[in-house]
């Protein structure tokens, strides 16, 4: 099965190409222009150099959020329209799951937080290892870091860190939890649409994809515009 596998959730834009388990492709940017402009030229790009077009593809996967509200909704549109011409089946993948799933040799529990700004993160709980997620331990959730702090020292055992709201809250984590806090290296706290493609191809086994016409994203909570206009 090939699979072509874009993240646009958060920080960084992402998309990789995987065929039968193996990763052929993959590019990744994280610069201070937007999604709009760099998703589509960054896609047409690594398919060029790997000589595969759309068309070529089994499966499309993309990371359906929690995340950016502007990223999430470009990442599901730009899907929609690819799947579209020859109605692709595609896969809607969990941020928080492919954030766990990119530290899965970890042997204990993994903790994704996203920056969900007000003194909250996106988060959710995993235990892993053998590079594999074993288990959700809870739901998506927005959450302060304070609150998600204190859920995890009921546990008492070390939590491993990633995602973008490392930068942003380490200090405060490490406060909180002491040596029960580890933090993933930079390389793997930011979002990798390889994960996002291996988590796809699980879904294709399981029988859970859908349509575009069903691909939506998955926002936790409102927007700030719907908050303050009391939308929704």
């Amino acid at each position: 099965m090939r699979i072509l596998a874009l993240d646009t959730s958060g920080l960084v834009v992402s998309a990789a190409v995987v065929e039968d388990g193996g990763l052929i492709a993959e590019t990744f940017l994280h610069y201070k222009k937007t999604h709009s402009q760099t998703l589509l030229p960054l896609i047409a790009d690594m398919l060029g150099r790997i000589e595969m077009d759309v068309s070529d593809m089994d499966l499309l996967a993309q990371a359906v959020g929690p995340g950016s509200f502007t990223g999430l909704r470009i990442g599901v549109c730009t899907v929609k329209g690819l799947a579209m011409p020859g109605n692709i089946p595609v896969a809607p993948v969990p941020t928080l799951d492919a954030l766990a799933y990119t530290c899965a040799l970890y042997e204990g529990i993994v903790c994704p937080i996203m920056d969900a700004r007000r003194d909250q993160v996106y988060t959710a709980l995993y235990r892993t290892g053998g590079g594999d997620i074993r288990e959700k331990l809870s739901e998506d959730a927005a959450l302060p870091v304070t609150d998600l702090c204190d859920r995890l020292k009921e546990y008492g055992k070390p939590v491993l860190f990633t995602g973008d709201g490392v930068d942003v809250y380490m200090d405060a984590i490490r406060e909180m939890m002491r040596d029960r806090a580890v933090f993933a290296p930079p390389a793997l706290r930011l979002q990798r649409a390889s994960s996002t493609a291996c988590l796809g191809a699980k879904l294709a086994a399981e029988g859970r994809l859908i349509s575009h016409k069903d691909l939506a994203p998955h926002y936790i909570r409102k927007s700030q515009a719907e908050q303050r206009y009391g939308r929704g």
